[in-house]
């Protein structure tokens, strides 16, 4: 049970969610990106992955090997300010390269905009309270899927967000069976991914 939640804690990693969202975008829903080229969207991805994703790791483990950081997973809520400040850093140096190079492309600035405020929110909470950036990211998530389904109301759409709520749940679960959040913080958590997710969409929606 403990090798599946930390396998669902993985597989559904904070750092993920952007790419996980941008493929759905590009490959289900390219009408949002219209003006973007069909061509571009593996580069696009491949730029959201390394900027998001990748290099933050990489950074993590850097703050490991220099001791800055006690352990890879930075559980310790002492450990995770100054990963997560830098990957805040590079969220933001992301979005403003969307919002220089895509402007006319709106829905694709403010999509990473809004990942890159959580990011930032969780950031500062961290310094006073252990926030779930896990539950963060599939509240997000979650706000994306709902935007979706009201745009499509099909049932294709429906049954999308009913599995984004339940991998939600799967998620949030996993991190309290391994005892890294409380059910408060993962909650927290679900709200400001849910709220800053549907504020940004709403710009764009």
């Amino acid at each position: 049970m403990k090798l599946l939640a930390k396998t669902f804690s993985t597989v559904l990693h904070p750092l993920l969610m952007p790419t996980y969202i941008f493929a759905f975008v590009f490959f289900v829903i390219p009408e949002l990106v219209a003006p973007v080229r069909s061509e571009a969207f593996v580069p696009l991805l491949s730029l959201v992955l390394i900027s998001t994703c990748m290099i933050p790791v990489l950074v993590v483990l850097i703050l490991y090997k220099m001791e800055f950081v006690s352990e890879v997973n930075i559980d310790n809520r002492k450990d995770r300010f100054l990963p997560q400040l830098l990957s805040s850093l590079i969220y933001v140096a992301v979005t403003w390269f969307f919002y220089t190079k895509l402007s006319a492309v709106p829905f694709m600035y403010v999509l990473i905009a809004s990942m890159s405020c959580c990011m930032v929110a969780v950031t500062f909470i961290t310094l006073i309270w252990k926030i779930s950036a896990h539950s963060t990211a599939v509240g997000g998530l979650f706000a994306f899927m709902v935007f979706y389904y009201v745009a499509n109301s099909s049932l294709q759409s429906f049954c999308l967000l009913v599995v984004v709520l339940l991998v939600s749940g799967i998620v949030m679960a996993s991190r309290l069976f391994l005892g890294v959040h409380t059910l408060a913080q993962v909650c927290a958590g679900f709200v400001l991914g849910t709220i800053v997710g549907m504020l940004g969409l709403s710009y764009v929606l």
